[in-house]
């Protein structure tokens, strides 16, 4: 991760445009190496990049690909543990505000591997 060209803190925010790809294979693709990264390499990334990203997600749980939802929620677990779940917490909790049921279910799913990734923590 330290020798990685370019560096994870310039290859993040160069992913996050690919995010709104409208391809679902390349979605589904980048959203898993943004959740490894946060596992792997969250320290190399901002808190702030970290929750900007939160937001990209919360777009793709409208997706009609079930593989996108799904990497998409199993993300936001690898996102909480790097920066807390404070944060991505209350972003999951308004989102629930939304009218559409596969958002609101994928965004409880959300919710609970948040709290499963991070268990020491009070949800």
């Amino acid at each position: 991760m330290h020798k990685m060209t370019p560096p994870i803190k310039d290859l993040l925010p160069r992913l996050t445009p690919i995010l709104k790809n409208r391809h679902e294979k390349v979605q589904e693709n980048c959203i898993d190496l943004v959740g490894r990264i946060a596992d792997r390499g969250a320290e190399f990334v901002s808190a702030r990049e970290w929750m900007r990203i939160c937001f990209e997600l919360l777009e793709l749980l409208k997706a009609h690909k079930k593989a996108i939802r799904r990497a998409a929620v199993n993300t936001f677990g690898y996102i909480a543990k790097a920066i807390g779940p404070h944060d991505v917490l209350a972003t999951l909790l308004n989102n629930l505000r939304v009218q559409e049921r596969q958002n609101r279910v994928c965004t409880t799913v959300a919710i609970a591997i948040v709290s499963e990734t991070c268990s020491p923590f009070t949800v």
